[in-house]
């Protein structure tokens, strides 16, 4: 997401990140709110597409990968 030219050369998979302590503690929501603010922000500050993003962490669980067909990755990234 930080490169000046950015290419996929090979596969591409995406999925959502595992945040093991969401699980454990009492203010789980609350950090995963922050995580997804300061993952977001980085996003924003790098200009990439937010579709990805909402790909991830929507479509795809952290026990899991989906590989990107190329009309994938490109609608993605438009």
């Amino acid at each position: 997401m930080g490169g000046e030219r950015r290419s996929v050369a090979g596969r591409l998979g995406i999925h959502r990140p595992l945040f093991p302590f969401t699980h454990e503690t009492p203010d789980r929501l609350a950090r995963f709110r922050h995580l997804t603010r300061v993952l977001r922000g980085y996003i924003d500050e790098m200009d990439f597409p937010v579709s990805p993003y909402d790909a991830m962490m929507l479509l795809v669980p952290p026990e899991s990968m989906q590989i990107l067909t190329p009309g994938e990755l490109e609608n993605l990234l438009i």
